[in-house]
């Protein structure tokens, strides 16, 4: 149309950075629907891994002695606190995403089990 003399220069002008604004902004929108995609497979993938992960290990404690059971408590449970109301099993585990006590923040998470003394006896 511009070159037909049906439309002004600063009009051309205008509508073709209009459109190039648009072009990309869309870009950068589908760039960033293709990153997501990417994460959402990989994610899939791990939720997956780990799947298969827990259904080994489930079926390997059914089967696991005394003394395999034994040394994964060492190696999950960090202490054993008794009180007098209560019975503290503090694991050890990766920070994210468990309980912070309050005041704590050296990043170092802790998964509290509370057993009441009447209910482990």
């Amino acid at each position: 149309m511009f070159e037909e003399g049906a439309l002004e220069r600063t009009e051309f002008l205008k509508r073709t950075a209009l459109l190039r604004t648009t072009k990309e902004r869309l870009s950068y929108d589908l760039m960033q629907l293709q990153q997501l995609q990417h994460m959402t497979q990989n994610y899939e993938a791990a939720e997956s891994t780990l799947a298969n992960l827990l259904e080994q290990v489930q079926t390997g404690l059914e089967s696991a002695d005394w003394e395999l059971k034994r040394t994964l408590v060492k190696l999950l449970v960090k202490q054993i606190e008794v009180h007098e109301a209560e019975i503290r099993i503090v694991f050890k585990v990766p920070p994210v995403p468990f309980f912070l006590p309050p005041g704590n923040n050296d990043n170092r998470g802790e998964l509290r089990q509370r057993t009441s003394r009447q209910a482990a006896w």
